[in-house]
């Protein structure tokens, strides 16, 4: 670990060691003020030793007190000079006293602490006077009657003016020090044994595969209808990993992407749906299968009727064009789960299964919402039979070992795992997923592109920050949107120029059955029959002048098919059945696959 990662962590972890600090400093003026109030006193004294008539007694004198001076400090802790204070003051109730010498070695000071000034200044003095005594009877035990070494007092002990215990200023300093230690400590600890995803390093390092994009925390994506806003950071998230996806093989594209997750809980499924949407935005045709046959949530997500769906198909009770359910993004259907089936991983891993999502992946993109991986095996049979996996983890909750547990399953089912996408980032910490600890989020970027979070609209924040970002999404809304009355839905795939002259019938056959070869370019639709160019009798099917404008300019720049291929109108033969039309829940709009079905055609592959 570099000194960089080691301020990029104290900045991550900048609020712990605040709060350690503060209970450090808590926690020292408790100590503190529960200590008893103490005052310290001093006097001095000199210890002298015999005459000094000349120089050489002067100096045999002073080396005397000197050595006497350092046994007389420890004279004073004795018995017998607690025994001469407690006489002279008249008490037993002493504080605490010592003796020490000074720079000068022949000078003693003498300390007294008590709980009063008055106290530790008379208490210093009889010290002094004590340990004098003392010194005095010490000398004469040689039997000397009158000792040449003795303590003089120097100096008496003053009144103290303020307490020196507790020392508020040094006991405070050493909790806030303390607290700021230990939170260093808790930091390396939980820097070390950390065990779960925080960064993309940490994914690429488990999977081997790439992070696609991380997705903040936001509360836009959890709404069922409508997807996130339009420039929310987690949008431009989504975004980014639909870009990716463009380039994550370019010589083969993937058709078919499985999305799954460790565990039920990481926002698989609102990224798997949010993901069909923003693929159906930029022009790619899309369906979103929801193979989680245990807890299905598409079909309430989107706000269709889930009860027929992936399960009557690959049973066999309904054809996919009856199951397929249109949805309220243009150019994206929706395969329900439908009925909770016994065996739901037998299904899962059935051969219907993998045709069908080859057959859908000719013509549109699919993506494959399955149950996590870890608890059950459904995860893994489908994505043996797609074209590859995407691996939804939930920052600071997916455990590393259970990101390369999904790894192992995904290599030993032969499958692909395209790469990983790292959800519910901390908003204002989105750099540190990408980056390690310490960087930033969306914060600023987030107010410089004019997005407002719906939480903070909710709390009535940043009132005027919303008033002009909202001025600016509906100015670009008015430029780039049009009116739902007059947009024009363009079908999921491209159909053959055959199919598409359906669109300009208006109701004469014979103009029907020979339309003008200039309606669509330079593509020849001579090869129509006339009988089954005409849609067979619908009350719904209408045309009209503008709409044949549409058709033809939606189609007169269209790529001429591989080989020209003569076909009946598929709409003959779902005409033929309203009810089963009713049931699916369609009017006009026939998806290109049921087309396939019926003509056994195939349109061809097209990129994401």
């Amino acid at each position: 670990m570099t000194l960089l990662d080691v301020i990029r962590l104290t900045r991550a972890h900048a609020k712990m060691l605040l709060v350690a600090m503060l209970a450090g400093l808590v926690l020292a003026a408790g100590y503190t003020a529960l200590q008893p109030t103490l005052y310290t006193s001093s006097s001095t004294g000199v210890v002298t030793a015999g005459g000094a008539g000349t120089i050489t007694e002067a100096q045999s004198s002073s080396g005397l007190a000197a050595s006497r001076a350092s046994t007389y400090a420890a004279l004073a802790g004795s018995q017998g000079v607690r025994d001469r204070i407690a006489k002279d003051l008249g008490t037993d109730r002493l504080g605490t006293y010592s003796a020490s010498t000074s720079n000068i070695p022949s000078v003693m000071r003498f300390t007294a602490t008590a709980s009063s000034p008055q106290s530790a200044r008379d208490q210093a003095n009889a010290l002094a006077k004590a340990t004098a005594d003392e010194a005095v009877a010490f000398e004469k035990i040689g039997g000397r009657a009158d000792p040449i070494v003795r303590i003089v007092p120097m100096t008496d002990a003053n009144l103290p003016g303020a307490p020196s215990s507790p020392d508020w200023p040094r006991n405070l300093l050493a909790g806030v020090i303390a607290g700021l230690v230990i939170g260093f400590l808790v930091m390396f600890l939980r820097q070390t044994t950390d065990a779960r995803v925080r960064t993309t390093a940490d994914v690429e390092q488990l999977t081997g595969a790439s992070a696609m994009t991380v997705i903040p925390t936001t509360s836009d994506l959890a709404k069922h209808h409508g997807g996130p806003s339009r420039h929310s950071p987690a949008a431009e998230a989504l975004r980014q990993l639909r870009t990716n996806l463009r380039f994550v093989d370019v010589d083969h594209p993937p058709r078919s992407i499985v999305v799954t997750s460790a565990q039920p809980g990481e926002g698989k499924s609102t990224i798997a749906g949010n993901l069909g949407r923003l693929l159906a935005d930029s022009g790619t045709p899309t369906i979103v299968i929801d193979a989680d046959l245990r807890r299905p949530t598409q079909a309430k997500r989107f706000g269709l009727d889930g009860s027929v769906g992936l399960t009557q198909v690959l049973a066999g009770d309904v054809r996919i064009e009856q199951a397929l359910q249109e949805t309220d993004t243009p150019g994206l259907w929706l395969l329900p789960a439908g009925r909770i089936p016994p065996n739901p991983s037998e299904l899962i891993g059935s051969k219907r299964l993998s045709d069908l999502i080859a057959q859908l992946s000719a013509s549109y993109m699919v993506i494959i919402d399955t149950t996590p991986m870890l608890p059950v095996t459904d995860a893994g049979l489908a994505t043996a039979a797609a074209d590859g996996a995407i691996l939804v983890m939930s920052v600071g909750r997916t455990q590393k070992d259970q990101v390369r547990h999904c790894a192992k399953v995904i290599a030993q089912v032969d499958g692909r795992l395209l790469g990983s996408v790292l959800n519910r980032a901390p908003k204002k910490g989105v750099g540190s997923v990408y980056y390690g600890a310490g960087y930033g989020g969306y914060g600023k970027t987030a107010d410089y592109y004019g997005y407002v979070s719906h939480d903070e609209e909710d709390s009535g924040k940043r009132k005027g920050k919303r008033d002009r970002s909202r001025s600016k999404r509906s100015a670009d809304s008015t430029a780039d949107v049009r009116p739902p009355e007059s947009r024009v839905e363009a079908p999921p795939v491209a159909p053959h120029p055959a199919e598409a002259s359906r669109s300009s019938w208006a109701g004469d056959e014979a103009a029907y059955a020979a339309p003008s070869s200039s309606s669509f370019g330079s593509q020849s639709t001579s090869g129509v029959p006339a009988a089954s160019a005409a849609p067979a009798a619908n009350p719904s099917w209408t045309g009209s002048p503008t709409g044949t404008e549409q058709w033809q300019t939606t189609y007169a720049a269209a790529p001429a098919p591989e080989q020209a291929v003569s076909y009946p109108s598929p709409r003959t033969a779902w005409d033929a059945n309203p009810q089963a039309s009713a049931y699916a829940g369609y009017s006009n709009e026939l998806p290109a696959q049921e087309a396939d079905d019926l003509t056994g055609s195939s349109a061809p592959r097209r990129g994401i």
